[in-house]
């Protein structure tokens, strides 16, 4: 099983209501996942999902979410994430655990591995109905499971085994003006009101 479409609100990047554009994050996830031979390889499937603090995009419903914030960081304010993990539908629904409160964007796809990293490891694969994140910390508890997948972040941290900054120069985020700039230049811009409009 596979990490499914990684999703995000429509109007990323002009949502006054985002603390930055996620969507170079989001994109660098996809190329990461989808290239890496251990997540062909899951208990089962993975659904996961960006966005804002007005979550428009729900969030807390998917497997693993990632909710644009600013927080601070060694002693600076910087972009980063808070990280849900476990949300899903279905017939046994469930709203996602908080796991990291803020981890910087620069280290999203690390800790993004250590609860995937987690899940391959001790999901079931038994029973293909039980065999989902949202189950896998309703068995283990959820400070268990966040204990599992914070020593698997600091394994990952030691090996410099994940970070965006894989990513060519060319290709890392760069962050644009701030979502309330692009709001305010978008209102000026006679082609995107049409867009808009339409």
């Amino acid at each position: 099983h596979t990490v499914r479409n990684i999703c995000g609100d429509y109007n990323a990047g002009v949502n006054p209501n985002e603390a930055f554009d996620y969507r170079p994050y989001a994109e660098a996830l996809v190329r990461y996942l989808n290239g890496h031979p251990d997540y062909y390889r899951m208990p089962r499937k993975v659904k996961m999902n960006f966005g804002a603090e007005d979550d428009r995009t729900l969030v807390k419903m998917h497997d693993v979410g990632f909710t644009a914030k600013m927080g601070e960081f060694e002693g600076k304010t910087v972009p980063g994430f808070r990280i849900t993990a476990g949300g899903g539908l279905g017939a046994a629904p469930h709203i996602a655990r908080t796991i990291w409160e803020f981890l910087p964007a620069t280290e999203v796809l690390r800790g993004c591995e250590a609860i995937l990293q987690v899940f391959i490891r001790d999901g079931n694969r038994k029973n293909v109905k039980h065999a989902r994140i949202k189950f896998l910390i309703d068995d283990l508890g959820e400070d268990e499971f966040k204990k599992r997948v914070y020593t698997e972040y600091d394994m990952l941290k030691a090996h410099v085994r994940a970070s965006l900054f894989y990513l060519p120069d060319s290709e890392r985020p760069v962050f644009l003006a701030s979502p309330a700039d692009v709001a305010i230049s978008n209102r000026a811009d006679t082609n995107y009101q049409k867009f808009v409009r339409n």
